[in-house]
């Protein structure tokens, strides 16, 4: 599986997708062998890469929980929240990921779980 964001080619995102295989209770990565169609065909809950990657270098994904730290004047606001795709875009709670809330700088954004495997994150 190729590792670039972009195709080289036609310049659009490259699509990369996860599953959740419930009876295994485990994330199910595509590759070459489990195509995104396949995945569809087998599993109920698929997931969508972002494009964008957090501060450790991880593809964030669909349903990836996120902690969010953005900078203020008057200070730092820590956030966490579920990674879902609304209007078309990915998002942070309810704001597309190039549009965070405020006038803050993101600082960082670090995937602490997912909402399968880490459920308490978002209690």
């Amino acid at each position: 599986m190729s590792s670039k964001r972009y195709c080289g080619t036609c310049g659009l995102m490259i699509q990369k997708f996860r599953a959740w295989d419930a009876h295994l209770r485990k994330m199910v990565f595509q590759d070459e062998t489990l195509s995104a169609g396949k995945m569809l065909e087998r599993y109920s809950v698929v997931m969508q890469y972002t494009g964008v990657k957090d501060l450790n270098n991880q593809p964030i994904y669909e349903g990836d929980v996120c902690k969010v730290v953005e900078d203020y004047e008057k200070g730092t606001e820590i956030q966490t929240g579920v990674i879902g795709f609304k209007g078309g875009a990915f998002c942070f709670q309810d704001f597309a990921l190039y549009e965070f809330p405020g006038d803050g700088t993101i600082c960082e954004i670090e995937i602490i779980g997912n909402k399968f495997e880490n459920p308490e994150l978002i209690e």
